[in-house]
């Protein structure tokens, strides 16, 4: 992302502040073509844009979609007296992914509190 100087922040400042939240994140999105950080505006201060690491929520997503959501999909069809033979198996692996989840849950957790503790 290039380095804007202050008449453009404000321009841009003014620009996100006319737009709904969904359609200035994907502006300022365009802005960061390496893909490297999500933006997001802070409520109590329009112009000011802060940065997070998206690899602890990608990590989130991508496990519960790809994975836990899967599984509880299945499992929304079983019935108690008829589960699967490799019911074990299964469970074993929906908590090891619920697991790593987890981890990537606390991580980002941890860097936005660094964050804001840092700012």
């Amino acid at each position: 992302m290039a380095h804007l100087n202050q008449r453009e922040r404000t321009e841009l400042a003014e620009q996100l502040a006319g737009m709904k939240f969904k359609k200035a994140q994907g502006k300022v999105r365009g802005l960061d073509h390496n893909g490297r950080l999500a933006y997001f505006r802070n409520q109590q201060t329009p112009t000011r844009l802060l940065t997070r690491y998206t690899l602890p929520t990608l990590g989130v997503v991508i496990t519960s979609r790809y994975f836990n959501v899967r599984t509880n999909r299945a499992m929304a069809g079983w019935s108690l007296e008829a589960l699967p033979a490799d019911y074990p198996a299964i469970r074993a692996r929906w908590d090891r992914v619920h697991s790593i989840r987890t981890c990537f849950g606390a991580l980002g957790l941890a860097g936005y509190l660094t964050s804001v503790i840092l700012r």
